[in-house]
């Protein structure tokens, strides 16, 4: 009969789609790397500036400027995390750059970390207790929606001149730092880095993660072997049963033939001794 065919092969069809869905849930093994974060930051300064870092690290929820980025990090700490880096102007230890990127589990969380950030760096008396009084913002073309602000010293005694860039790119906020003895030395300084930033967390995408998945081979081949296994088997069925079938029918056949040649036998006899 067709059925017979039929369900074996949609048996094997269930079999391999919850196979699959098994594999996926059981198999593959979940690390957390909050090293990855550094990979959030672009790894060459602006022209002008030292190549290596003066320093790098992840910032701890602690001690992070931002409370959203705190309230985060408690809620889905695999999907929140902070990365600072610092470079100096070659030959410089007065001028520098300073960027502080956030990894948030949202979008709506960026946006309250990017509001968070725009409210303390980029105001009018932001910087008034460092001594740096606000002049005013400046264009940075990529991305066109940052927000920006320039500081210059109100000390005689020092030409500390600062500008401040910060931009969200999805779940990633970016806040940057220049400071520079000029301020369109500054504002060059974070146009550039801002612009290198951008296009960098445009490379790595929305997709980007703190968690690297790996699948195990020996498993994986243990896995597929029993499901090929289950498979097989479920396959055989038709042909096994199919063949059972036909040697049934075939001794039907024979046992009925045997019985038709047996009473041909006795009609034979019984009409031979009429005739004596």
């Amino acid at each position: 009969m067709r059925w017979v065919r039929v369900v074996p092969v949609v048996g094997a069809v269930v079999v391999l789609t919850v196979a699959a869905i098994g594999y996926e849930q059981y198999i593959p093994i979940h690390h957390l790397q909050r090293a990855r974060l550094s990979r959030l930051v672009v790894d060459r300064p602006p022209g002008g500036f030292a190549v290596k870092p003066t320093s790098s690290a992840e910032v701890s929820a602690t001690s992070n400027p931002f409370a959203t980025v705190k309230a985060a990090a408690k809620r889905s700490p695999n999907s929140t995390g902070s990365y600072s880096i610092d470079w100096a102007v070659t030959g410089s230890s007065t001028e520098g750059a300073s960027a502080l990127v956030s990894l948030l589990p949202s979008g709506s969380d960026a946006a309250a970390v990017q509001a968070e950030a725009i409210k303390a760096y980029l105001g009018a008396s932001s910087f008034k207790s460092n001594n740096l009084s606000f002049e005013g913002s400046f264009s940075v073309p990529t991305p066109s929606d940052a927000g920006t602000a320039a500081f210059t010293s109100t000390s005689s005694k020092s030409e500390q001149k600062v500008a401040v860039v910060v931009f969200r790119e999805d779940r990633v906020v970016f806040v940057e730092f220049v400071q520079e003895t000029t301020v369109a030395k500054a504002e060059a300084a974070a146009t550039s880095l801002a612009g290198a930033e951008y296009e960098h967390l445009r490379q790595l995408g929305s997709g980007f993660s703190l968690v690297v998945t790996s699948w195990p081979l020996e498993a994986s081949l243990i896995y597929g072997a029993v499901a090929v296994a289950i498979v097989v088997a479920m396959l055989s069925v038709a042909p096994a049963v199919s063949m059972t079938r036909r040697r049934r029918r075939l001794a039907q056949e024979e046992a009925a033939r045997r019985e038709f040649r047996g009473r041909g036998r006795k009609i034979a006899r019984h009409q031979a001794a009429r005739r004596r």
